[in-house]
């Protein structure tokens, strides 16, 4: 079973807003507009209080979706 963790995902810049991007795929397209508007790293004990306080619910991933990653 892979070891499952729960990370704080947030906008780089508030008010990011509808974007157009040349790409040669969808997929291309979106990789290109994450890395320019989102950060993600671990959640510390700090966001998981402020954030679930706050009502923001955890999400989960489906694992059978998404490639293995053991460094994170």
């Amino acid at each position: 079973m892979a070891y499952v963790r729960i990370y704080h995902v947030r906008p780089k810049l508030p008010g990011d807003g509808a974007r157009l991007v040349r790409a040669t795929n969808a997929a291309q397209a979106l990789r290109h507009v994450v890395t320019d508007t989102l950060t993600v790293e671990l959640a510390s004990q700090e966001d998981l209080v402020r954030l679930l306080g706050a009502g923001v619910e955890v999400e989960a991933v489906n694992s059978e979706d998404e490639p293995a990653n053991p460094s994170n």
